[in-house]
């Protein structure tokens, strides 16, 4: 037996290596002997479309932050950048912008970007019925050469540069769209650092860094997005390393994730907000005396403390503090005020009250604030009977109109109270996101003045008239803006926090 020793210690030292390797291989920093390069990245809804001209979501600008790039980005600091423009020009009346485009960016298909791409991304935005509106004073945009842009508008936009830094403004493939949109929405190609590889609907979407980015391959090699509608799952998924990135973490989940040595918490103040939202055209909610006594009926502060865990604050208008427009001493008058909202009950014809069906997603932080506003509008008669529905599922019945009240979620892209214009001037019912259906002259005249209105106080003091129509009439009820959670492996770097959920894999890595 001794001839066959040596051939037994080989063979055990080749088990041994290989059992090493497979150990080792794929681990974090701390965790073997090499560093890890893939991220499984939690969503708590289900990204609506990969096509960033379609519409606008929260959830799918997670995934077209890592596919698309734009003309202008900005840093984690919130300062603008070059991006796909590697400087720009306005002329003397900031009515033309000259955008100067770089010569080394590649699809993913491997072909150039050039001012066609460009050109054709900016009129098929313009031309978009979900998000044509975000081009404020657009006049037409023209190729000056092969890497040259001109942008023409017809009044000076302060916001303009902020529009193009938006990932809405995601530049496509003027080729492939053309070709085969439908295709396109399906099987995306972008000029981002990662490449789509697949989708399984509801499950996750898998993605792989571009070699050929023109600011450099990504460190982490491998992204999965993966869908996870429960929060709470999603958190202890997060606890039990199964997700290394939770974006919207839900803050019943925040002392948990805090108290865990492995995770870290972020957080930050929203640049958005939770209202109520009527449909105007609705048999029941047409009627605008039933939708004052609901203002009138809202415990904006219980509903804070049961919603986000006391982490938010209420809201007198429709715009946060931290977008432009903003006025911290602006009062709407519509206080809490059972004995008024029930008088008004009578006076919208409902002595009885009335049942209706709310629609809400099934996402925490729109089904919790449901809940809430379920028991505090039956002290005046009404009775809500919650449909709870899948993210993508809600949003193509809100967008078709097909509801009469919805507790919504707002995050302002573009910092500007011009986001007004979008949601509740007559011209947006088809263009925009006008989900309410108002098409209210008062409130169109001072929409379009404050558009163009190059004085801030001035600014301020139309935009506070015309959330004071929007909150008189019953288009919408603020109701509080909040912190956004976050979470993340410890290990994982250069994640943080952000006021309107821009995340942005490229700048992340394992320790």
């Amino acid at each position: 037996m001794k001839h066959k020793t040596p051939l037994v210690s080989l063979f055990l030292a080749i088990l041994m290596i290989f059992s090493l390797t497979a150990c080792g291989g794929n681990q974090q920093s701390g965790g073997g002997s090499e560093t890890r390069d893939s991220v499984n990245f939690g969503l708590t809804g289900e990204p609506s479309s990969l096509d960033p001209h379609l519409l606008t979501d929260q959830m799918s600008y997670a995934v077209w932050y890592q596919l698309y790039d734009t003309l202008i980005a900005r840093n984690q600091d919130g300062e603008l950048v070059p991006a796909i423009a590697e400087n720009w020009e306005w002329n003397e009346d900031n009515t033309v912008l000259t955008l100067n485009l770089r010569k080394d960016v590649k699809f993913h298909d491997g072909s150039m970007l050039t001012a066609d791409d460009v050109v054709f991304t900016i009129e098929r935005i313009h031309n978009s019925k979900r998000i044509g509106s975000m081009l404020i004073s657009f006049d037409r945009v023209e190729k000056a050469d092969d890497y040259t842009v001109k942008l023409y508008y017809t009044a000076p936009y302060a916001g303009a540069l902020n529009s193009l830094a938006s990932s809405s403004f995601s530049i496509v493939p003027k080729a492939i769209v053309e070709k085969d949109e439908e295709g396109f929405a399906n099987a995306p190609v972008g000029c981002g650092p990662y490449k789509f590889v697949s989708r399984s609907s509801g499950e996750k979407i898998v993605l792989e860094a571009f070699d050929d980015y023109y600011r450099g391959a990504p460190s982490i090699r491998h992204l999965t997005f993966k869908i996870m509608t429960d929060g709470v799952s999603a958190a202890i998924a997060l606890q039990k390393g199964e997700l290394d990135i939770l974006s919207h973490a839900p803050l019943t989940e925040r002392q948990n994730l805090i108290d865990d040595p492995n995770i870290e918490w972020y957080e930050t103040e929203i640049a958005g907000l939770m209202y109520l939202l009527y449909n105007t055209a609705d048999p029941v909610f047409s009627n605008a005396k039933l939708r004052e006594a609901i203002s009138y009926a809202i415990d904006k502060n219980a509903m804070i403390l049961g919603a986000c865990e006391g982490l938010g604050t209420p809201l007198e208008g429709w715009l946060p503090p931290s977008v432009t427009g903003y006025d911290p001493n602006y009062k709407n008058g519509h206080e809490l005020d059972l004995e008024k909202a029930k008088q008004l009950m009578v006076e919208a014809g409902y002595p009885d009250g009335l049942t209706i069906t709310v629609l809400s997603q099934e996402m925490d932080m729109y089904y919790k604030p449901t809940e809430i506003l379920q028991n505090q509008l039956s002290k005046i008669g009404i009775t809500i009977e919650i449909q709870k529905m899948e993210r993508a599922a809600w949003i193509q019945e809100i967008g078709k109109k097909a509801y009469g009240m919805t507790i919504m979620h707002w995050t302002v892209p573009v910092g500007d109270g011009d986001v007004l214009y979008e949601l509740y001037h007559g011209d947006s019912i088809q263009s925009g996101q006008n989900y309410v259906g108002c098409d209210d002259a008062d409130l169109n005249a001072l929409l379009e003045q404050a558009r163009v209105e190059v004085d801030a106080q001035k600014r301020v003091l139309l935009y506070n008239q015309a959330q004071q129509i929007i909150i008189d009439r019953g288009y919408s009820f603020p109701l509080y803006t909040f912190m956004a959670g976050a979470a993340a492996n410890k290990d994982l770097k250069g994640f943080q926090a952000d006021a309107i959920y821009r995340f942005h894999v490229y700048d992340y890595s394992w320790a």
